[in-house]
């Protein structure tokens, strides 16, 4: 996983790596929406992002499930992120490879 900068809500993106079995890819040719806010992971065998948010929106942990098994394979602290429940599938650049 890399960031362009400070990841924030908006503004800078962040890049996460998933392997190409764990893809949902739409008809139309598109990657699925991989962020899932505050929900659990599926374990459905794709790749998804959550994030918990603790701290009232002023920080939390990302949390990615690459392989799609249900359980995280890494996390990111987000401490002094202002406002992480304002994450969109759009801060996220999924990269396939």
């Amino acid at each position: 996983m890399t960031s362009k900068g400070r990841p924030t809500a908006g503004g800078d993106k962040v890049e996460i790596d998933i392997p190409i079995a764990a893809v949902c890819i739409t008809r139309d040719g598109e990657i699925c929406n991989q962020f899932i806010g505050t929900a659990a992971f599926s374990g459905t065998g794709e790749a998804e992002v959550r994030f918990t948010d603790p701290d009232n929106g002023y920080g939390g942990l990302l949390l990615v499930d690459r392989d799609g098994n249900g359980l995280a394979d890494f996390s990111v602290e987000t401490t002094g992120i202002f406002d992480v429940t304002a994450f969109t599938q759009s801060d996220f650049i999924f990269r396939i490879y």
